[in-house]
């Protein structure tokens, strides 16, 4: 059994650029699991988050922020890392 629902133009259009061959409802579909697995990804870091407290919370948010500050991405060429073959 089918619904019908309406979308803006603005909505339907988007969706017609992504549907790619596919049904609206096959489309709609997709959408919605991609949707609901990132919510279960996000279930599963909120279980997590009473296991730190706020102190270390900030000392992991340093720490990350440290890291990303220092990394430097390494230069490699055909004959390796260090240029040698």
């Amino acid at each position: 059994m089918s619904k019908l629902i309406a979308v803006s133009e603005e909505v339907y259009d988007e969706l017609s650029e992504i549907k790619d061959g596919k049904s609206f409802t096959e489309t709609i579909k997709g959408l919605l699991e991609e949707k609901i697995k990132k919510r279960g990804t996000l279930k599963e870091v909120a279980k997590l988050a009473g296991i730190m407290d706020r102190k270390d919370v900030e000392k992991l948010r340093k720490a990350s922020k440290e890291f990303r500050r220092n990394f430097k991405a390494r230069e490699f060429t055909s004959r390796g890392p260090h240029g040698s073959s």
